[in-house]
């Protein structure tokens, strides 16, 4: 009888007694198992209730600011933006004009913290501080944007125009007095009247004009709405419905039109910005001739 001891992994050993082949037999099976038990890594037991860490999501694309403040300088209304929002003090606009050019001109693709708005603006040369513009769109101009989270400390809230912002913004570059002085400054001009003053006074009664003066008056006022100058979207309205675009006009010749035929003056700036919005209005289409002009059409 062969007699053999076989070392287990767990460091007893044990004896066997047996035929020559099968103490060989039994060495082999157990030598080779043991060898394959020793051998293998160990896995590292993970705790109950825990995951593996996954792999962190790639962060979204933000909007390219040099792409934004390349526009405000070289867009069509470039120079009524200069004119009427760079040149001015008015913060609502400076903070609200980065968001209206993602609108008019990225198609919306973007919404922008108030670190783009400083960051644009600085880059502008009208800075507006990270804080102020956080401020402005909470607050000020809440009513014109459209967040994209509730405001919480430490989460940065990204913005976009709403349709009240963007009709503000195309009257604000337009020259509409109403929109520059009361809402992008958030003030109203009407003064309050005590209730004391007006118990004690009452409603006053004008005096009664003479029939005469009457007279005058209303040939003074007709003759005033005659040659009132019409506003230069109103204008180009009227050329449309009269059938003055079936042929393709450049800006200046719309200009020229204006000045000789109708006997009124307009600037090239105050009539591009009504073209642009009779084109979003498809009242007119616009492309470019062989100068490189914008010529405009009826649609």
């Amino acid at each position: 009888m062969a007699k053999a001891s076989l070392p287990l992994p767990n460091g007893a050993t044990v004896e066997i007694e047996g035929s020559i082949h099968e103490v060989k037999e039994l060495l082999e099976f157990y030598g080779g198992r043991a060898g394959k038990e020793s051998g293998a890594p160990k896995k590292r037991a993970s705790k109950k209730g825990t995951k593996a860490a996954e792999p962190a999501a790639p962060e979204a694309k933000g909007v390219d600011i040099t792409e934004v403040v390349n526009l405000v300088k070289s867009c069509d209304e470039a120079e009524d933006i200069e004119a009427r929002i760079l040149d001015k003090s008015t913060q609502v606009a400076r903070v609200l004009l980065p968001l209206y050019m993602v609108h008019e001109y990225l198609e919306n693709a973007h919404a922008l913290s108030s670190g783009d708005v400083a960051a644009i603006t600085t880059q502008l040369s009208v800075p507006v501080a990270q804080p102020n513009a956080s401020r402005t769109l909470s607050g000020t101009a809440s009513k014109y944007v459209i967040g994209d989270t509730s405001r919480k400390k430490g989460a940065a809230v990204r913005y976009k125009l709403n349709r009240r912002g963007v009709k503000h913004l195309q009257s604000v570059i337009a020259g509409d007095a109403g929109s520059v002085s009361n809402e992008a400054t958030g003030h109203s001009t009407r003064k309050k009247i005590p209730k004391k003053a007006v118990e004690k006074t009452g409603p006053k009664k004008k005096p009664a004009k003479p029939k005469a003066a009457k007279k005058r008056a209303s040939r003074s006022s007709t003759k005033g709405s005659k040659t009132r100058r019409p506003a230069p979207g109103e204008m180009l309205r009227e050329l449309v419905a009269g059938g003055f675009f079936p042929k393709s006009r450049t800006i200046n010749a719309i200009q020229e039109h204006a000045q000789h035929n109708l006997a009124h003056t307009y600037g090239v700036n105050e009539l591009s910005t009504p073209l642009r919005r009779d084109i979003h209005n498809n009242l007119l289409v616009r492309t470019k001739n062989s100068d490189g002009q914008y010529e405009y059409a009826g649609s």
